[in-house]
This record gives C-alpha cells, sequence and structure tokens, in this order.
C-alpha cells in the first residue's frame, strides 16, 4: 500500500479525534471482510421529537483505485434511519423521500427496496492536496452539520410515512 492509500484513512482518523475532541460519541470502525474498508461513526441522539439516535458514517469508497492513483477520493456520509421498512410500505415511502429529495440542498434519502432499509446519503468528491489541508475536517464538519440538519428536518417524518402514520403528500 503507497502512502497515498493511507490518506484516507489517515483523514479518517484526524475527524475522529476532532469528534471526540467536541465530546460526541465515535467509533473507527477497522476494515473486516463484510466491510473491507475504515470507516468512521459518529452517534448523534435526540434527533426529532422521538429523540432518535442516528449513526452517521463516514467512509471512502472502496474500489476506486485508478482514481486514488490520481489522488481523487469520494467520501461517503451515510446514515439508516429503519431496517426493514415493510413491502408494502414501500412505494408510499418512495414517494415521499422523492418529495424531500426536492428540497434538499445536500444528499438524498433513499430506500433499499430489498433489505428495507431508509437511509440519507451524501457522497462528496475530494482530491489528495484538499485532504491535507487544515480546514478539510472542519469544512466535511460543516457539510455533516447540514445532514445533520436535514435529518431534524425529515427523518422522523420519514419514519411515520415508513410506520404508516403519515403519506406522502403531508410531509412537506
Amino acid at each position: 500500500m503507497t502512502s497515498a492509500d493511507k490518506l484516507p484513512d489517515s483523514f479518517l482518523l484526524q475527524c475522529c479525534r476532532y469528534y471526540e475532541t467536541a465530546g460526541l460519541t465515535v467509533r473507527l470502525a477497522e476494515p473486516v471482510e463484510e466491510s473491507p474498508y475504515y470507516s468512521l461513526i459518529v452517534r448523534f441522539d435526540d434527533i426529532g421529537e422521538r429523540g432518535s439516535i442516528v449513526d452517521l458514517e463516514l467512509c471512502f469508497i472502496p474500489g476506486l483505485e485508478p482514481f486514488a492513483r490520481e489522488g481523487v477520493y469520494i467520501l461517503q456520509s451515510f446514515a439508516v434511519l429503519v431496517d426493514r421498512v415493510p413491502a408494502d410500505k414501500a412505494p408510499e415511502l418512495l414517494r415521499a423521500t422523492a418529495c424531500v429529495n426536492m428540497l434538499l440542498p445536500l444528499g438524498a434519502f433513499g430506500l433499499y427496496e430489498g433489505s428495507g432499509t431508509l437511509y440519507l446519503k451524501h457522497n462528496t468528491m475530494v482530491h489528495r492536496d484538499w485532504l491535507t489541508e487544515e480546514t478539510a475536517v472542519i469544512s466535511i464538519d460543516r457539510q455533516n452539520g447540514l445532514l445533520l440538519h436535514q435529518l431534524h428536518q425529515y427523518a422522523e417524518r420519514l419514519i411515520e410515512v415508513a410506520e404508516g402514520n403519515r403519506t406522502a403528500e403531508s410531509i412537506v
């Protein structure tokens, strides 16, 4: 592995230290067979009126070695809101996510129909030079702050659609 290949992992470690210093619960997950890459999990609690706990996972998308050799990486921020949404609720939930996504400045809510997982996801393309700048961690934190704001605004409403307690039309 070249030193350039270690840069994304080093950046996640910097983010981990930053969030630890801010008093957040964080965990740096090492590569395992199911997830062969490092990821940083940042826990946010008290999301919405239900006070839900949401883990925001930051990882560099694996399998893009040709881009990495050129110094280009894709950082993904990913949060699971609900696992196993009932199949009969999926069509309404997909309509609801489409309505919400039109309003979002960053990222998108989605549903993996096979597993029934409702999520929020955003990808950021970054260059090696930018990852080494002093402001990179703060910039990603600000971006994550916007994602967190969107979770506060819409996660609970989407969960209510997934539970059958709200319609897509009533979400916005």
